[in-house]
Order: C-alpha cells, then sequence, then structure tokens
C-alpha cells in the first residue's frame, strides 16, 4: 500500500548550523504569520559543509510528520525524488542562515503565481546586489531601488527564493551542482550551485523574476543592507 503524501501549503528549506537573533526574530514573525493564518507548511533545517550537498539532501528527503524535519537518509541513492515522493507543496521557500526579513518581504515570497521569485540583497562587499540581470551583469542597488514592479533576471543568490515544486521536478536531480564551462573566448568559467539551479530552470523554459520591493538584510559581521 503507497504511504499518503503529506500536502502543504509551504515548504522551507535552511540550511545551516548557527541562526543569530536577526534570524530568529525573522522566523518567530514568520511562523505568527503561518498560524494566525491557518496555513500548513514544513521546515526543513540540515548542514553539510558543502552547500550543493545539503540543497540537495534537504530537497530529497523526506519530512517526518511528527516534527516536520528531515530524517536523515544517504541521498545519493538512485531514483531520487523530490522529498522522496512523499510531500508536496504550492511553493517551496529557499531561506539562507544570514537572512533578515520583515513579514512583508515574506508574505510577498509566499503568495506568487511566478515560477521563480527572488528577493534582492548584498553580497559582502559592494554596491551590485545578488540579482544578474538578463545581460548578465549584477545589478547595482540603485536599480533596484528606481523599480516597483516584478522584473525579469538571468539569476541570483539562493538567500531567498520562492520555487514552484514542478520547477524542480522538471529540473530533476541534482538541483544544484557546479560546474565549469567554456566561455566565448575559450576559456572556462566556475558556475556556482545557485547559478547552476537557474541555469537549469533556464534550459526547461522556466521564467526567473526579482521583485524589486523584497530588500533583504545580508547579515555577516553586521547586517548589510536593509534592516541593518
Amino acid at each position: 500500500m503507497a504511504e499518503e503524501k503529506n500536502n502543504y501549503d509551504f515548504i522551507f528549506l535552511i540550511p545551516g548550523r548557527e541562526f543569530s537573533i536577526n534570524f530568529i526574530n525573522s522566523w518567530t514573525n514568520t511562523l505568527v504569520y503561518l498560524n494566525e493564518n491557518d496555513y500548513s507548511f514544513a521546515s526543513v533545517f540540515n548542514y553539510a559543509p558543502i552547500i550543493q550537498e545539503v540543497r540537495n539532501q534537504m530537497l530529497v528527503n523526506p519530512i517526518a510528520t511528527d516534527n516536520a524535519n528531515t530524517r536523515l537518509r544517504n541521498f545519493r541513492r538512485p531514483g531520487k525524488q523530490l522529498f522522496d515522493g512523499g510531500s508536496s507543496a504550492t511553493r517551496i521557500i529557499f531561506i539562507d542562515s544570514d537572512m533578515v526579513w520583515r513579514t512583508e518581504d515574506m508574505e510577498k515570497l509566499l503568495h506568487t503565481d511566478l515560477d521563480i521569485v527572488c528577493g534582492a540583497y548584498f553580497p559582502e562587499s559592494g554596491e551590485q546586489t545578488c540579482i544578474l540581470g538578463k545581460d548578465g551583469i549584477f545589478i547595482d542597488y540603485s536599480q533596484i531601488q528606481e523599480k516597483q514592479e516584478i522584473f525579469e533576471i538571468m539569476g541570483a543568490g539562493m538567500g531567498f527564493v520562492s520555487v514552484k515544486p514542478e520547477v524542480l521536478e522538471k529540473i530533476g536531480f541534482p538541483w544544484f551542482n557546479t560546474l565549469y564551462l567554456e566561455d566565448e573566448s575559450g576559456g572556462t568559467q566556475f558556475i556556482g550551485e545557485d547559478s547552476f539551479f537557474f541555469f537549469r530552470a533556464e534550459q526547461e523554459g522556466y521564467k526567473i523574476h526579482c521583485d524589486p520591493t523584497i530588500i533583504l538584510g545580508h547579515e555577516k559581521k553586521k547586517v548589510i543592507g536593509a534592516h541593518a
């Protein structure tokens, strides 16, 4: 007899093993919002030293019904499906452990109908955000501030991203990987795990968008950008 599938409104995937008071405040406010609005959800926290491995592992591992966290299994076995085919959700939300956000930021991420939507934040240094424009150039914060409407992009950091499950099902395992690709000059270009995901999504015909009204804090030695 087949196991009954767990159906959620949202599944949150959060890699990391250390969480600051700023993250905990943001996450607590999100939990209050979810419970007040009677949403069903599951949260998956996990850690591995290689980021693409933990992202893949969280997407493969089933979600335990008792505490909504993953049971650790060997995710490298053959026949890998999204959540072992045992869970589904309307949206899958990726949040990195160094993100700082407001409840209204999360609300926008949860209630989009687009295939992939990203929030904007700063890397550790520079005026450029994590948002990669369609021209292949990272967008300056001043350009983000000028925009009010959601716009199409080439890619972004995975710190605060909402994805339809069918996107991940179409991409298939591995959802995250690193590659060296040949560039136009005949050299090689390193592709990180987040760029790999967006590259594969575009290959499968999906569009990637940024909501410029979702401006996040990025916590390093201090919180960079919004909510500092």
